[in-house]
């Protein structure tokens, strides 16, 4: 067994880099939540879904987080509501936060 203390973009390049160099092998991903925060009422954890979206093969190559293909709607609509837009997340990536923040009030964990 292979356990790997990971996060952010950089951490998911690896871990997707050791998936390939290290098949077969059973890894176990030990991930930052250091950096988790609230956003909009929601629980956002940037690194969990950095390394979710990489090992799923749904990372964004282009900005290097977030959903590929992911599109800003709600993101442009909180705006014209003068809520903050700072941190840039996209409508599939908003739907992970809802599911994860119900999940966490119905009292389940990050793990």
């Amino acid at each position: 067994m292979i356990v790997v203390l990971t996060g952010g973009t950089g951490g998911a390049k690896f871990v997707e880099g050791l998936r390939q160099a290290a098949p077969g092998q059973e890894l176990t991903f030990v991930v930052n939540t250091g950096d988790d925060l609230r956003w909009w009422g929601l629980h956002v954890a940037p690194d969990l879904d950095s390394i979710t979206y990489a090992l799923s093969g749904l990372l964004s190559r282009e900005r290097g987080w977030g959903v590929k293909g992911d599109t800003f709607f709600c993101l442009q609509a909180m705006g014209e509501l003068a809520e903050p837009t700072w941190f840039h997340v996209g409508d599939r990536d908003l739907a992970v936060h809802l599911l994860r923040s119900k999940m966490l009030a119905e009292g389940k964990t990050l793990t």
